[in-house]
């Protein structure tokens, strides 16, 4: 089972707190970083200059700071489930006795 526990850490580099998994830094191959530190460390070993370094890591990100545990879950999945088994429930509730198989297509049959 998952453990719902957030684990937090210190960027030595940066000095900012972050959570979730760190980034291994390519000075010393030892170090554990924060992912921003460790994105930069990599775009700096491919030549993007700081300026452009900085929009594609995209600056502060405090405000998307993830609140609830519930991954798992998705309110819009269960929102598109539940709209597209309407029709299938009208049918039920409507015909309890099934349908006449008018075509008697086996195939469709056992498919279903």
């Amino acid at each position: 089972m998952k453990d719902n526990i957030i684990r937090t850490a210190v960027c030595p580099l940066c000095g900012r707190t972050y959570h979730g998994a760190p980034a291994l830094s390519r000075e010393d191959n030892k170090t554990l970083i924060c992912p921003d530190c460790g994105t930069r460390q990599a775009l700096r070993s491919i030549g993007v200059d700081t300026a452009e370094q900085e929009q594609i890591i995209g600056g502060d990100k405090s405000k998307f700071v993830m609140v609830d545990n519930m991954e798992w879950f998705n309110v819009f999945g269960l929102i598109f489930i539940a709209v597209i088994m309407i029709p299938n429930v009208v049918f039920a509730i409507k015909c309890k006795d099934g349908f006449d198989n008018k075509w008697n297509n086996k195939y469709v049959e056992v498919i279903e």
